[in-house]
């Protein structure tokens, strides 16, 4: 499967955990579910902002040119990124919660105990991950699959269907930041399990509307998915902390999103592209979605509420 998507959530995934714990951690109880989402946002954002990137230098660059050189142009822009990256990472305060810890231990903060993580906290470790499998899943599905799917067995225009996938991108902002903000209030288990029910119901219909071909079927089917999947993905960040104490949060939370992410997230396209070679349908593509929420709703449903904790 070849695919100019950009990969975000991979690279977002590199310091996810430090950055959702500063973000948690600083906000105070009952702001935590929202003030985690400014970090899961930067994943629909970063599609967008990928898309748009592809599309002006697609709309510049002759077809050649762009096959040969200029689908790196986005890419190499991203170093314009650095100062910010590099801003954050010297300019920044620790969380309180890590300073607290800090002043226990004059000597200075213990190693990352991921041993002891893994010793004593495998449960929730395994069960954190598969919270993500069903989002992951879908996300991939939609911003790489979907376009290899729709432009080489469909027939339409990889153009059209990038700015289908930016415009549903947008949708899934403002669904993020409900969804953590509904955590705080009602609980991170709530939202989570809507999110995991809508894509076990929405699987089968979401192929069915892309297989019509239709532009505006095609968006829908993206934009239900990606609402979907948001629900799941908002929370997720407040959720994973909350899950583990402390001292091990940071491994714990850390060794968690990114089994997900090693299990699931860029192995879903390839997935996609091994069941249409084997089974001619999209109709098992759809099965993968389904059987990727129930692991989701399962794990939800096996881990305990956390947020007044």
């Amino acid at each position: 499967m070849v695919t100019t998507a950009p990969p975000e959530r991979r690279t977002v995934g590199g310091q996810w955990g430090g950055v959702v714990l500063l973000l948690t951690e600083t906000a105070g109880p009952g702001r935590r579910g929202f003030a985690g989402t400014f970090g899961q946002a930067g994943v629909p954002l970063g599609v967008i902002l990928g898309n748009v990137a592809f599309l002006v230098v697609g709309a510049v660059a002759p077809a050649a040119s762009f096959a040969a050189w200029g689908w790196r142009v986005p890419f190499l822009a991203s170093a314009l990124l650095f100062p910010v990256v590099l801003f954050i990472q010297l300019k920044i305060e620790d969380s309180p919660v890590f300073r607290e810890i800090q002043a226990q231990r004059p000597s200075g903060p213990p190693p990352a105990p991921l041993k002891e993580v893994l010793r004593r906290h495998r449960r929730p470790v395994v069960l954190g991950a598969g919270l993500m499998f069903a989002s992951n899943a879908v996300f991939y599905v939609s911003i790489a699959g979907v376009l290899d799917y729709a432009t080489r067995e469909l027939g339409l225009a990889r153009n059209s269907v990038l700015v289908v996938t930016l415009v549903s991108s947008l949708l899934s902002v403002p669904v993020i930041l409900l969804a953590g903000r509904w955590s705080d209030r009602h609980g991170r288990r709530p939202p989570i399990v809507a999110g995991a029910v809508a894509m076990a119901v929405w699987a089968f219909p979401y192929f069915w509307l892309i297989d019509t071909g239709s532009l505006g079927l095609v968006f829908v089917a993206l934009a239900v998915s990606g609402i979907a999947s948001s629900l799941v993905y908002g929370p997720v960040a407040a959720y994973l902390a909350e899950l583990f104490e402390p001292r091990v949060r940071y491994s714990g939370a850390s060794l968690a999103y990114q089994l997900a992410s090693i299990l699931v997230s860029g192995g879903s396209p390839v997935v996609m592209t091994a069941l249409l070679a084997a089974t001619g349908t999209s109709a098992s593509v759809s099965a993968f979605l389904l059987v990727m929420a129930l692991v989701t709703l399962g794990s939800v449903l096996g881990l305990r509420e956390t947020h007044r904790s």
